[in-house]
């Protein structure tokens, strides 16, 4: 089997897994590989590390942070708006 089949079949497990006992996971899986889907053209294949951008390593890691900082703040003003 192809490596590509198998990676997908272990997507496609985890994913039936994730339905069936945490459906928001599961959805938010599917809006991932969707937007992944859409991205990943632009980012485009590398043919050698040195053609890689510099921004692209820590992106995930910055786009986690991004909707961290929304989450709270969002929190943050909503809870406080009950007190006035």
């Amino acid at each position: 089997m192809s490596t590509g089949i198998i990676l997908f079949l272990v997507f496609l497990f985890i994913w039936a897994l994730s339905w069936r006992f945490q459906i928001h996971f599961a959805i938010g899986l599917s809006i991932g590989l969707v937007l992944g889907f859409f991205i990943a053209p632009s980012i485009g294949p590398f043919a050698e590390l040195e053609e890689i951008p510099l921004w692209l390593a820590p992106a995930p890691f910055i786009t986690v942070v991004i909707f961290f900082f929304a989450y709270a703040f969002l929190s943050w003003w909503l809870l406080g708006r009950d007190k006035a």
